[in-house]
């Protein structure tokens, strides 16, 4: 889900996604009066190495802490009310379509198994 926020220095867009694997990131990129994109970082709780979302915003958005502070708990929680935890139904259909691949291969493999295993003894 993608958040545009107008600030002090320019226009804010926050990119929120948490993929299955890896947890929460976020994508600040920070545009000038001229549409054109002025600074870009991506923050993830999983490899932030101490940073907060607010400190990776102030960093990228030059903003007081203050208000990055403010921003990133606005953007979190607005992702929340807007059901970014909610899992994506066609995620489930690919998990479930991948996970049904991998059964039917392996039967296969399996009976290609017994199949060789019958006819060494047959042979033998």
């Amino acid at each position: 889900m993608r958040r545009l926020v107008e600030t002090t220095a320019g226009r804010l867009e926050l990119e929120v996604h948490k993929p299955k694997v890896g947890g929460l990131s976020v994508g600040v990129t920070l545009f000038a009066s001229d549409g054109w994109e002025s600074a870009h970082d991506v923050w993830g709780e999983n490899f932030a190495e101490g940073q907060t979302l607010a400190q990776a915003i102030e960093k990228t958005a030059g903003l007081s802490q203050e208000d990055a502070e403010r921003i990133a708990m606005d953007t979190l929680r607005q992702w929340r009310d807007h059901g970014g935890e909610e899992p994506d139904p066609d995620e489930t259909k690919i998990l479930a379509y991948v996970g049904g691949t991998f059964g039917l291969a392996a039967l296969g493999l399996a009976g290609l198994v017994a199949l060789g295993v019958w006819l060494a003894t047959r042979v033998l």
